[in-house]
């Protein structure tokens, strides 16, 4: 669970990350992820809850900066190497080939590179819970006992 707040600027924080140790009344109590002393949080207006949902991979993401930044290498390779022409012709159809050339293997670089680092890379996924932590009476009525309990929803 993650706890952020809005801060002066309408941002939100980084937040404090943590495990619910316990809940009491409308306080929620988290253990801090790194350690360290447990940490209560009221339910305000300016905090909101986080739920961690899993981890994201980078893989479309690196290919697709990885194909571009190649091939924006492989233009300008292209473009510089082409300035040498070998043929007595204005336009020098040598220079496109040399430009394609460079494109598509400098391309085909960058795009292998941003997959080997796309699939290495990873981002954690935060969901905000849509209500903050509500906390209620519940009272249950059996044949023989009546119980009153506090009930806490995310």
């Amino acid at each position: 669970m993650r706890v952020r707040t809005l801060n002066q600027a309408g941002l939100l924080d980084r937040g404090f990350e943590g495990t619910i140790e316990r809940r009491v009344g409308d306080t929620l109590v988290l253990q801090p992820k790194l350690g360290g002393a447990p940490k209560a949080f009221l339910p305000t207006s300016t905090a909101q809850l986080f739920v961690f949902t899993g981890k994201r991979s980078m893989l479309m993401r690196g290919a697709i900066i990885g194909t571009m930044a190649g091939l924006f290498a492989g233009g300008v390779v292209g473009m510089a190497a082409g300035r040498v022409c070998t043929s007595s012709d204005p336009l020098c159809p040598r220079r496109r080939q040399i430009v394609w050339q460079a494109g598509f293997i400098l391309g085909s670089c960058g795009l292998a590179t941003g997959l080997a680092i796309g699939a290495l890379a990873s981002h954690e996924n935060w969901t905000r819970s849509q209500e903050y932590w509500v906390a209620h009476p519940v009272l249950s009525i059996g044949p023989q006992r009546m119980e009153l309990g506090l009930a806490v929803a995310f």
